[in-house]
């Protein structure tokens, strides 16, 4: 899928990179980076980037990107069910997978022009530290990995599964998504434009969360952080 693999030791992050390139580099093309010195997820939030992880960023050039980063989080826990458990491997809407209830992925995606970038960081050979660890984890702590071979696994899976969404979108994969959902029917509290509170039932064809609210009112979100589950 990737023709181009551009391999750095350090940069500030992926995406930044991704993108001056894209000037002159036609997709698709992937940059990955030993070390991220300035790594962010989503809202700019701060991502620890040490060597051992893997950090990346794809450019591609797709008809349709709806619900791509949902897409990509299912991409990763396909992944990672190849080294542990399934029953461990969870979603937390929109695009961050969790490992036995903490934090191991986060996907970023930002669309311009006809280039989707897709940043993808995973905690894979690396230690989490500190306060972090509380929250976050690491494959590592459960099993022996390569991070090459674990880069190599992800591309192959992808090939197949970026096919399949180019063909008939996300609504081939939402009962997969759904499966996967952290807190699926269970209460949540979701902060978008205001603060929502119900029934995380799933998300539809085009990623939204679904929040039933009793007495037969659904709410679809688009966007937003789920604060409480």
């Amino acid at each position: 899928m990737f023709g181009i693999v551009i391999h750095l030791k350090k940069v500030t992050s992926t995406m930044d990179i991704a993108k001056k390139v894209s000037y002159w580099l036609s997709p698709p093309f992937l940059v990955i980076s030993d070390v991220q010195t300035s790594g962010y997820g989503q809202y700019n939030r701060k991502w620890l980037s040490p060597e051992g992880g893997l950090w990346l960023t794809e450019v591609l050039e797709l008809k349709n990107y709806t619900a791509l980063s949902l897409l990509m989080s299912i991409l990763v826990v396909r992944v990672l069910e190849k080294y542990v458990s399934e029953e461990i491997v969870k979603i937390k809407w929109p695009n961050d997978v969790y490992l036995n209830g903490k934090k191991v992925a986060g996907i970023l995606t930002k669309v311009s022009g006809n280039l989707s970038f897709v940043g993808i960081g995973i905690n894979v050979e690396n230690s989490v530290s500190g306060s972090l660890s509380n929250t976050a984890t690491s494959l590592s702590y459960y099993t022996r990995v390569d991070r090459s071979q674990f880069l190599n696994k992800l591309l192959k899976e992808e090939d197949s599964l970026v096919s399949l969404y180019e063909q008939i979108g996300f609504r081939a994969f939402v009962k997969e998504y759904n499966k996967k959902l952290i807190f699926l029917n269970k209460q949540v509290v979701v902060k978008s434009k205001s603060v929502i509170c119900g029934e995380a039932i799933g998300v539809d064809e085009s990623g939204n969360l679904l929040i039933n609210k009793g007495f037969s009112r659904v709410e679809r979100i688009s966007s937003g952080t789920v604060v409480s589950f």
